[in-house]
C-alpha cells in the first residue's frame, strides 16, 4: 500500500496551479452539462417524439438550447476565455488527450445536433405512423441513415464525456493540479 502511495505521489503535479475559468464559462459549461444529461434522459426515443409533434418541438427547442451553449463555449473559450487550464509544464500526452477528448465532445455535440435537426426536418414527410399504440413505424431510407447517425454520435458522446470525467478525476485525485477546480462554481480564492 505504501508502495501505490509513493507512486501516486510521483504523479502529483509540481508547479503552478490552473488558473480559474471565467464565471460566465463556468456557469455556460454546467448549464450545458444539465441540458445535455436532460437531452439524454428525455430523448425523443422516452418522450416518442416521431409519435407527437409537441414532443418532436421540444427536442428541437432543447437542441437549439445546446447548440447555443456549446456554441458560446466554443467560441468564447478559445477566445478570450483564455483556453484549456491545463499547467502550461502539463506532460505533452496529458495535453493531447485533454484535446482530443474535448474535440471529440465538440464534433459529436455538433453531428447529434445536426443529425437531430435532419430528423425534425424529415419526420412530417419521411416517416409513417402504422399504429401509434404500439409505436410502428415505417421510414425512408434518409430518415433511417440520420437516425442511425444520431444514435451512433451519441454513443460516441457517451464515451467521451465519460473519458472527460475521468481526466476531471485524475486531475482532482491524482495530479492535484487545480484543473478540476478551475471549472467549479465557487472556487475559493
Amino acid at each position: 500500500m505504501q508502495a501505490l502511495s509513493n507512486f501516486l505521489k510521483t504523479l502529483q503535479h509540481r508547479g503552478t496551479v490552473a488558473t480559474a475559468h471565467t464565471w460566465s464559462t463556468r456557469w455556460v459549461h454546467w448549464a450545458a452539462a444539465l441540458l445535455l444529461v436532460f437531452s439524454a434522459v428525455a430523448n425523443g426515443e422516452n418522450t416518442g417524439a416521431l409519435f407527437s409533434s409537441s414532443a418532436m418541438m421540444t427536442e428541437v427547442i432543447v437542441g437549439a438550447g445546446i447548440a447555443i451553449l456549446y456554441g458560446y463555449l466554443w467560441f468564447w473559450v478559445r477566445g478570450s476565455g483564455g483556453g484549456s487550464r491545463l499547467p502550461k509544464d502539463a506532460p505533452r500526452l496529458e495535453q493531447m488527450l485533454a484535446r482530443a477528448v474535448h474535440y471529440t465532445i465538440y464534433a459529436s455535440i455538433a453531428a447529434i445536433l445536426a443529425s437531430g435537426f435532419a430528423m425534425a426536418y424529415l419526420a412530417p414527410t419521411d416517416v409513417v405512423v402504422s399504429a401509434p399504440a404500439q409505436r410502428i413505424i415505417s421510414m425512408t431510407t434518409e430518415f433511417s441513415f440520420a437516425r442511425a447517425f444520431h444514435r451512433f454520435m451519441s454513443v460516441a458522446l457517451g464515451g467521451a464525456v465519460g473519458l472527460h470525467i475521468a481526466g476531471a478525476l485524475w486531475h482532482r485525485l491524482v495530479r492535484h493540479d487545480g484543473v478540476m477546480q478551475s471549472i467549479g462554481l465557487w472556487r475559493k480564492k
